[in-house]
């Protein structure tokens, strides 16, 4: 509690969460009328009463609204804007559409209901839209007097930042990849998209099983804020890949568009690798993916091109490459703008290091002397195109990948994936979890290692994979329960304020914990005390 205090200190606006001091009800006894002799006493009439209490319970500081999450589910193909103006102006209308909830949520409210969640679904991030972030260009002016209007400095800077990455993926490649997970298996479990955008791989993940249950991480401020609107069911941070907090060994599957680009991520545990961004996410989702758990990501091309076979032989000795499917440079045209050369790549983690060198490790020469991944030498019918050259703008001639004319992409992707075959194995529970007498948990990431949790209103005790669940009398379990309500919410706070999250949400944090910590000090005492410190002994 110290450390909280110190954290919490350090920030101005939690000056107002110094509160007085709060006499227990024992020494404030309740104060009885007497009744004056002869008096008589009225009841009063049905609507007299009926205002009263209307007007009570109006007056009465109201617990804040809560209903069942929703998760917004795509429609089967995209309904999103195309044209330039038109994206900008769905991404605007989402934008004050998300203050506006965050507001009502702030004060108390819901989050966004299903029509709503439609609103917020058309937005599809600033990759193409640059104009509109340039103050010279002036058949843009409109356009770059609105976003300065609806955003902060920092989601300013963050967005145009973004507008040569952040594309979102179609749905008719996303339908084929989940149809091959779900012959391999994967119908369900805990699904993790490292770098979501708005979630689109969460929109379409309409598995059979009611049972998958949805990670997601996103870098971006206003996209993830979005993403937690539209899938309130799913466990979101809004935070960079490096500072996430996932444990090992853990997920089912993860699914995503991984972020191109020749620059390293700052993680400590990965910068030995020297791997550029796209490279990082395949290291650190294998870590995140248990044994026998499914891989499938979308990349650029270079990964399994590139001449520099570092990445390829890191991810060989841990994954087997299921398959992978090479799309014409025309498949992301209408999301990015621009034609480039993408590859979906299935991989299965290991139950152990591979020992004699993967194929697909190196690289092979098509019939014409192409150069290419052996894998795709070998399948070439995994190449949904012709294999040829072209000229970059600098005139260098690059291998592209030509759409045939006439083909029908969905068709082409639901072909070649049924020539992918795999078997997703069950996760294995060690020795000394099956001693435990009652059956364990899966750990929840959002969970620290060896901590304590509240679990629908019993105390689990968190170690790697699993959490257990932890008898204790019942008065200790109520303080317990107390204490780890108020960490919980006192990270929420500082972490909302370590993520530059609005004033109203830091504000609505801010007035939970100051009530959470004067209702549990007028009952257990200070956190501190001997009763409180005995407690988490037991």
């Amino acid at each position: 509690h110290e450390e909280f205090a110190r954290l919490l200190a350090a920030n101005p606006k939690n000056a107002a969460l110094s509160a007085p001091e709060v006499p227990s009800r024992q020494e404030q006894p309740e104060e009885t009328a007497e009744p004056i002799v002869g008096e008589v006493i009225e009841e009063p009439s049905p609507f007299v009463a009926q205002v009263m209490a209307d007007a009570e319970r109006l007056s009465a500081e109201d617990e804040p609204y809560h209903r069942e999450p929703i998760s917004y589910e795509a429609p089967y193909l995209d309904n999103l804007p195309t044209a330039q103006r038109e994206k900008f102006a769905a991404n605007i209308s989402a934008i004050q559409k998300l203050k506006e909830i965050e507001q009502r949520v702030a004060n108390g409210g819901s989050p966004a209901f299903e029509d709503e969640q439609k609103i917020l679904a058309q937005y599809t991030g600033w990759g193409g839209l640059s104009d509109a972030f340039d103050p010279n260009k002036s058949a843009w002016s409109n356009e770059y007097s609105q976003l300065k209007a609806a955003l902060s400095e920092s989601e300013y800077e963050a967005a145009r930042s973004s507008t040569l990455t952040a594309f979102y993926t179609p749905a008719t490649v996303i339908h084929p990849i989940y149809r091959a997970l779900e012959r391999f298996g994967v119908k369900g479990g805990k699904i993790l998209e490292p770098s979501m955008g708005t979630g689109a791989f969460l929109a379409h993940g309409h598995f059979g099983s009611s049972d998958a249950k949805f990670y997601g991480v996103e870098l971006d401020s206003i996209t993830g804020r979005i993403s937690k609107q539209l899938y309130q069911k799913a466990n979101i941070q809004v935070t960079g890949y490096e500072n996430a907090l996932l444990p090992d060994n853990y997920f089912d599957c993860v699914i995503g568009n991984v972020p191109f680009g020749n620059f390293q991520v700052n993680d400590p545990q990965y910068n030995r690798l020297h791997f550029p961004i796209h490279d990082y996410f395949f290291a650190k989702s294998i870590d995140k993916l248990r044994t026998g758990g499914i891989m499938a990501f979308i990349t650029s091309s270079g990964t399994l091109d590139k001449k520099d076979d570092r990445a390829r032989k890191y991810i060989a000795e841990r994954c087997d490459l299921i398959g992978a499917v090479r799309l014409p440079n025309n498949a992301f045209k209408a999301a990015a703008g621009t034609e480039v050369v993408s590859d979906i790549l299935f991989l299965q983690k290991r139950d152990r290091a591979a020992v004699e060198r993967a194929d697909w490790v190196d690289l092979g020469e098509t019939p014409k002397g192409y150069s290419i991944n052996q894998y795709f030498a070998q399948h070439p019918e995994m190449v949904l195109g012709e294999i040829t050259t072209e000229s970059t703008q600098y005139g260098k001639q690059e291998t592209t990948v030509k759409p045939i004319e006439g083909a029908d992409l969905a068709q082409q992707l639901k072909e070649a994936v049924s020539y992918i075959h795999a078997t997703i194995t069950e996760p294995e529970i060690s020795d000394d979890e099956l001693e435990v007498q009652e059956e364990p948990i899966p750990a929840d990431p959002s969970v620290k290692n060896f901590s304590f949790t509240n679990v629908d209103g019993q105390i689990y005790y968190r170690e790697n994979s699993f959490m257990n669940k932890v008898e204790l009398p019942a008065v200790t379990a109520e303080r317990v329960l107390g204490m780890i309500a108020l960490r919980e919410t006192t990270r929420k706070l500082l972490d909302c304020q370590l993520h530059d999250g609005s004033d109203a949400e830091v504000q609505l944090l801010q007035n939970e914990l100051k009530q959470q910590y004067t209702a549990f000090k007028a009952q257990y005492g200070l956190i501190n005390s001997t009763a409180n410190k005995r407690a988490f002994r037991q």
